[in-house]
């Protein structure tokens, strides 16, 4: 099992603060204590929508080739947001676009469910997205360079559906030093916490003794 797997960016809210959550995760997955990753109703629904957006965006909308009308309703406006956001002047990549000359990036994040809101700013997914792309794209930018980071979360039942953190691009490197100096670091600390225990397996199966202590 890959260590960066779990390490993922969608999980940095967990490994940040918990880093030795990792080495534990494996381990108990190794001993069948905690299952594999299982996929989910939820889970799939999303990666679906996702599939959608990028048809919108990289091939042009049309909403009559979503099957369900009710995903239609609300994966076609976020293609619109996006399609703003790009202008004329901009090429947009699947979730994401940029400014050729190296002025303004933007990211845009389809969040599908419609439970937790999703806060955009301090969001160390989408700062861990947007500096990735920045590196694989070799996007031409400077210090200054504005970058622009997008929750779109159009099914969500509290706040505004569209949030944005926008940033320099010398900050973002700022902000990820760090967070990659976790990820490569072989830290066993546990650290619980609200974010970082929410969606953690092993608090789940009733496995982490600095949970239970830090709850009593």
């Amino acid at each position: 099992m890959s260590t960066h797997a779990l390490r993922s960016p969608s999980g940095s809210s967990r490994w940040i603060p918990c880093p030795g959550s990792v080495e534990r995760i494996i381990s108990l997955k190794a001993s069948g204590a905690i299952p594999e990753d299982e996929t989910s109703p939820a889970a799939e629904e999303g990666t679906l929508a996702h599939t959608h957006l990028a048809s919108a965006l990289m091939c042009g909308f049309n909403a009559d080739l979503i099957a369900d009308p009710f995903m239609a309703i609300h994966v076609k406006p976020v293609a619109e947001y996006i399609e703003d956001l790009a202008g004329d002047n901009e090429v947009h990549v699947d979730s994401w676009s940029y400014d050729p000359a190296g002025s303004h990036l933007h990211i845009v994040d389809l969040k599908y469910g419609e439970g937790v809101a999703v806060e955009a700013v301090n969001n160390t997914q989408l700062a861990i997205y947007a500096e990735s792309l920045i590196q694989s794209l070799e996007a031409a930018t400077t210090g200054d360079t504005l970058i622009s980071m997008h929750i779109a979360q159009p099914r969500c039942r509290e706040g505004e559906p569209y949030k944005v953190w926008t940033t320099t691009r010398r900050d973002l490197q700022d902000i990820c030093e760090p967070i990659g100096a976790v990820a490569t670091s072989q830290s066993t600390e546990i650290s619980p916490g609200v974010s970082q225990c929410r969606f953690c397996p092993v608090k789940r199966a009733g496995l982490c003794a600095e949970h239970a202590q830090w709850t009593t």
